[in-house]
């Protein structure tokens, strides 16, 4: 009994371990219905709450801000759960304030407008009594210093249109008839199913690769996708799913096990190919 606990604490002490290292994710999209080349850096689920110590987010702005140096990055895209809570406030504004000279647009996820307790973890036995609003105004009001939040919404480029899916919302009705490449922004992939061969690529969030996995394999996923596609990225008929493992995690369970906290770094290659 001693050694099995002896075990367990081990692997408590690596899971809450690995949340501190953050990785950057490269991935690489090639499209025809661009001239140029574009570079975008997915980021979601923060979920920063007053767990989310200063060495770690330390340690994700530098890791950030050196890629940022090396690397041109033309918009930053976020995909939600910007907050755990509303003790988050403060280190997010501390987060987004040094994002300089880069566009950057998202979506709200579900964290963003409510603070779920631990009943949650039961859902949906407690779904009536496990959650409040969080102050949405308020967290507004820190993005819209940097972040354009799109509710619904979407934002024409050139070459491209970027549209926003609020997380509560099934179909806004967007018009989709343009010809341009189009990117949809949402916090649950789940989407893929809505908007498939709609939009030309997909980038969201949510899962957290799974978060508690066994070595790689996720364990227990809150997610209707199969479990293949909620990490990484995934080809749908002519759509791309991009499903990010996220930075952070609930303030009730801070550990990750084989799911490493990253951001995306996306490169969309425009361009016909050479025969």
């Amino acid at each position: 009994m001693n050694l099995i606990l002896i075990f367990l604490l081990i692997i408590a002490i690596i899971a809450y371990l690995e949340t501190f290292f953050v990785q950057v994710k490269k991935l690489e999209i090639s499209t025809e219905k661009m001239e140029n080349n574009y570079s975008f850096l997915l980021i979601s689920d923060l979920h920063f709450h007053k767990g989310f110590t200063d060495l770690k987010l330390k340690i994700l702005r530098n890791t950030i801000f050196n890629l940022l140096k090396k690397q041109k990055v033309d918009i930053i895209f976020f995909t939600g759960d910007f907050i755990d809570n509303q003790t988050g406030l403060n280190k997010l504004s501390k987060f987004i304030e040094e994002f300089k000279n880069i566009k950057c647009y998202g979506v709200f996820g579900n964290h963003d407008y409510w603070d779920y307790n631990i009943l949650h973890f039961l859902y949906p036995i407690f779904s009536k009594i496990d959650k409040k609003p969080q102050d949405i105004k308020e967290l507004k009001k820190i993005l819209e210093k940097k972040v354009k939040i799109l509710i619904n919404e979407k934002i024409e480029y050139k070459e491209f249109i970027i549209y926003g899916l609020d997380y509560n919302s099934i179909d806004p009705k967007f018009d989709f008839s343009d010809k341009k490449f189009k990117i949809l922004l949402s916090h649950y992939p789940e989407v893929i199913y809505l908007y498939k061969d709609k939009v030309d690529l997909i980038l969201a969030g949510h899962t957290h690769g799974g978060q508690l996995t066994f070595f790689g394999i996720p364990i227990v996923v809150r997610s209707k996708l199969r479990r293949k596609w909620i990490r990484g990225i995934s080809k749908h008929n002519n759509t791309t799913l991009v499903v990010t493992k996220g930075v952070g995690e609930s303030f009730y369970i801070p550990f990750r096990f084989f799911s490493r906290p990253e951001v995306v770094l996306i490169e969309l290659r425009g361009g016909k190919d050479e025969v």
